[in-house]
């Protein structure tokens, strides 16, 4: 037999009846709910907490959503002749064509689309100095093979090279492939300051003439 309700013990709303289970649950099953529902009587506090964690739940992921949504904004867009470069607005860029995308400890670094469409299809990568090697702007730090040329390479600012992309000595054909994910460079930790995507496009064009002219004397030369 039930036990007799209680005088003070509030009526629940009707049809949450059906929803309480037909004999006492067991207390492993009370403490994976939200609330706690008295067989004896509702308790409407704990009706409003569980509704009140169900609230702050459902804006913790819509604040999650707009966060991801914002991470997802269409990259800037450079028009190479025909060919359209894209520059995700995430990272930030510097004058020898590189991007930085900021992370924990530093920076991660790689060829932006402009940079390795002048490359074309990449051979050979090597490094010519070692892991956390501090460096300056001008410095070489490695060589890079492509179909065009043998190119020197060069840090993006002054800092510290802190490890590189090991996978790339044996295969970079990611550079070319996927040269804003798998195909970075090296991490870097740097205190320079560098352009924003839409300060880069902005370079880009400022040196646009000047491009096309050494692109064309390189194909007078082959």
């Amino acid at each position: 037999m039930l036990a007799p309700r209680r005088k003070d013990a509030k009526v629940a709303p009707r049809g949450f009846d059906q929803a309480l289970p037909s004999k006492r649950p067991a207390m492993s099953d009370l403490k994976s709910t939200y609330a706690v529902v008295h067989l004896e009587g509702w308790d409407r506090r704990s009706y409003d907490q569980g509704k009140h964690i169900t609230n702050c739940f459902r804006a913790q992921l819509g604040d999650f959503k707009n966060e991801i949504e914002q991470n997802m904004e269409e990259p800037l867009v450079f028009m190479m002749g025909e060919y359209a470069a894209k520059f995700p607005v995430d990272r930030q860029y510097s004058k020898n064509h590189m991007w930085l995308h900021e992370g924990p400890g530093g920076f991660r670094v790689g060829f932006t689309t402009y940079s390795v469409r002048l490359l074309q299809d990449v051979y050979f990568l090597d490094w010519s100095v070692d892991a956390y090697t501090k460096v300056k702007e001008g410095d070489e730090i490695g060589e890079i093979e492509s179909s065009k040329a043998v190119s020197s390479l060069h840090p993006p600012g002054n800092g510290q090279v802190l490890d590189f992309n090991e996978l790339l000595l044996d295969d970079p054909s990611a550079i070319n492939a996927d040269n804003y994910g798998s195909g970075w460079l090296y991490n870097f930790e740097t205190e320079s300051g560098f352009m924003s995507a839409e300060e880069y496009v902005e370079f880009l064009g400022s040196k646009w003439d000047e491009t096309q002219r050494m692109i064309k004397g390189q194909i007078n030369q082959n």
